[in-house]
């Protein structure tokens, strides 16, 4: 909401500029394939810290703390953690600040720079490296498409299977 209501009200500017547009659903198929590569990075980066013994730099289980936070309600969940969470960082990493960078940037330091806000947003230093892949590809699919609906797509999918695999397989 932030970020719609600086870019409409702030700066009257309409929902197409934080890529509320149409887009080709071959742009939806290769955001699965940059997600499936991500996915493949962080199991190697992964791997490394588990062999490197530092597991402290290990991602938490984000989705299981918001299951436990909802009483292992997986319905709330899932609305939560796969609908209202993309959609808002979506917006806002994408849609927002990717837009308003690239005003004072090159479009790559501004896909690389708001990956980078993205992962510190979430906070934990296990979370850095896993948080910047997949935000630099959901970036660089918002890039490519001009639209964010395939990134929120990626991003609640991939939400999506951490819920349910969090509460049924671990």
């Amino acid at each position: 909401l932030p970020a719609i209501n600086l870019s409409v009200v702030k700066y009257n500017l309409n929902l197409s500029s934080l890529g509320f547009q149409k887009t080709k659903i071959e742009y939806f198929l290769s955001g699965i394939f940059y997600w499936i590569i991500s996915l493949f990075i962080i199991a190697i980066w992964g791997w490394l810290l588990e062999t490197l013994s530092l597991d402290f730099l290990l991602p938490p289980n984000t989705a299981k703390e918001v299951l436990n936070l909802a009483f292992e309600n997986i319905f709330i969940t899932v609305i939560l953690v796969s609908i209202i969470v993309p959609i808002s960082e979506e917006v806002f990493f994408r849609g927002f600040l990717i837009n308003g960078l690239e005003k004072k940037f090159n479009i790559k330091y501004s896909l690389v720079i708001s990956s980078i806000i993205f992962s510190v947003f979430h906070i934990n230093i296990g979370s850095l490296f896993p948080t910047f892949i997949l935000g630099f590809f959901l970036g660089y699919i918002y890039i490519k498409s001009k639209s964010i609906y395939p990134s929120i797509f990626i991003h609640s999918m991939h939400n999506f299977l951490a819920v349910i695999i969090s509460k049924f397989y671990l």
